[in-house]
């Protein structure tokens, strides 16, 4: 076998940048971290440094560069006026293929800004965005401009994401967990019209992780940082949790270790993983455990209302709105939820409060509502739920801290027969395995994960209990007018059904 057809031999001549992203929110130390790892002699490493800044100025890459801690054979790419994970994607595609074809450095360090998704930008190593990119910009291109073209091929020809990394502040973890706030009422540079709470964006920075660094013990109690972790080890049993001060930490935990894997990293986060394995997770041993909650009758819509309004601050979006899709003209992410329906809703049924007005709802307030519930040891939950009078929508149910988040997830596969007809075979059986026996319910279920604290079975069987008696009972009559929940429909405008009998929808077996 020649050289040129020997893969071996071609992986040697064309090494991957490696890549390890910092993910964290502001002030949790994630600049700190790359002090530390460029003055490390552990490594030795020529490393090129991405830092990502919302602002138009560069203040985290201002503090890298004025350190003197770049070396003549190392590099820093400061990204401001934007986000990694949204608006500069595409630029940051350019720049690590920019990086990787000047063959001069053996790591790159991305930090990421303080509200920045690490999911999103991990995909910015996919295939499947860079093609995105290129066929867009491909129109604007002269045949000629090779180097652009090559500055946007796959980041999988050219690097490799190898650990992803979040910073978790200790000093402040509880308070951000418990926080009832948007993001753009807690940061600066976030986008008005984001829908995310401070709290979704922490659970996401940290079920998305390899590694965890939970920082800033010095200034917390142990018997806190043990609960922190604690709670950390319930979100992403998997990641490794390393306890540090100041950010130092031994850099092979988060150089080279090879840790990540995207597939992995977007179906297996904690409560996903209890979906698919009826096992007790290995984290009963931190006083973590889960539950799952089954059940093929529709959820009364007042009645679940009433029952989680009393325990959290409840957000609804009743448009087709789960999904964030790369606009095919624009290139960038867009969500179709209009921004009255993201509102939370208020618990008496009434009208929803006005966005502002959750600058009046404290967290205190807001965790003192929950402790009181029986959700009061529940810190993550989410799965699909089915509400009487939308019976062609499912419903996902997502809640973190004190927030629950209600979306319409699309339509049920019984609800949509020629989507259901496009499946290819492998996928139709899977989806078939969640059909009941009475083909007038289908696929249509409550199925959620709860986990937390809990402090015996009771109180598992009292949340079970609390949702059994929001079930819509037989021969019960839905009335629209009494519905506390926006219409749900496709995102054309299309209303769903209107009254629904118990009996009909229900399939109560």
């Amino acid at each position: 076998m020649t050289a040129e057809t020997n893969p071996s031999k071609k992986q040697k001549l064309e090494p991957k940048l490696p890549v390890t992203l910092i993910s964290g929110f502001l002030g949790s130390g994630k600049t700190t971290l790359l002090h530390h790892i460029l003055r490390s002699k552990e490594h030795n490493l020529r490393c090129a440094v991405i830092v990502n800044d919302m602002a138009e100025i560069n203040i985290d890459g201002a503090s890298v560069e004025n350190s003197k801690l770049i070396q003549k054979e190392e590099k820093l790419v400061q990204m401001q006026n934007g986000c990694i994970c949204c608006t500069l994607r595409e630029d940051l595609l350019v720049e690590i293929n920019k990086l990787a074809a000047e063959k001069k450095f053996d790591y790159l360090l991305i930090e990421s800004t303080g509200i920045g998704e690490p999911m999103e930008v991990a995909e910015t190593f996919t295939t499947d965005f860079s093609e995105h990119v290129e066929s867009k910009d491909d129109k604007k291109l002269d045949n000629n401009d090779q180097d652009k073209l090559k500055a946007l091929q796959p980041l999988t020809k050219t690097s490799r994401l190898d650990t992803c990394v979040s910073m978790v502040d200790a000093s402040s973890f509880f308070s951000y967990f418990n926080s009832s706030k948007f993001l753009d009422q807690e940061f600066e540079g976030a986008e008005e019209e984001d829908t995310k709470t401070v709290v979704d964006l922490l659970v996401n920075q940290i079920e998305f992780a390899n590694v965890i660094l939970l920082n800033k013990l010095d200034v917390c109690k142990p018997e806190m940082v043990d609960k922190i972790e604690q709670t950390i080890k319930g979100l992403n049993p998997t990641a490794k949790i390393i306890r540090c001060k100041y950010s130092k930490v031994n850099v092979r935990e988060i150089l080279n270790t090879e840790l990540f894997d995207l597939e992995k990293a977007i179906s297996s986060p904690g409560w996903l993983k209890s979906l698919k394995e009826e096992h007790v997770p290995e984290t009963i041993e931190y006083g973590i455990s889960s539950f799952i909650y089954r059940q093929r009758r529709p959820f009364h819509p007042l009645r679940l209302f009433e029952l989680i309004g009393e325990a959290f601050l409840v957000i609804e979006h009743g448009g087709k709105g789960k999904e964030s899709n790369l606009d095919e003209d624009e290139g960038e992410e867009t969500n179709e939820v209009d921004e009255e329906e993201a509102e939370p809703k208020a618990f008496d049924g009434s009208d929803p409060p006005q966005r502002g007005d959750l600058r009046d709802l404290e967290a205190e307030a807001c965790s003192e509502q929950k402790s009181q519930s029986v959700f009061k040891n529940v810190f993550r939950s989410k799965g699909f739920i089915w509400i009487a009078g939308k019976d062609d929508y499912m419903g996902e149910w997502s809640q973190a801290g004190v927030i629950v988040t209600i979306s319409n997830s699309g339509r049920w596969y019984a609800a949509d027969p020629e989507e259901m007809d496009a499946l290819d075979e492998e996928t139709k059986a899977e989806v078939l395995a969640d059909f009941d026996d009475d083909p007038k319910v289908g696929d249509r279920r409550q199925e959620l994960v709860f986990i937390g604290n809990f402090q015996d079975d009771k109180e598992k069987e009292a949340i079970k209990t609390a949702l059994d008696q929001c079930l819509l009972k037989k021969d019960e009559i839905i009335d629209p007018e009494k519905d506390p929940w926006n219409e749900w429909h496709d995102g054309d405008g299309e209303d769903e059904q209107d009254s629904v009998k118990g009996e009909d929808s229900s399939g109560d077996q």
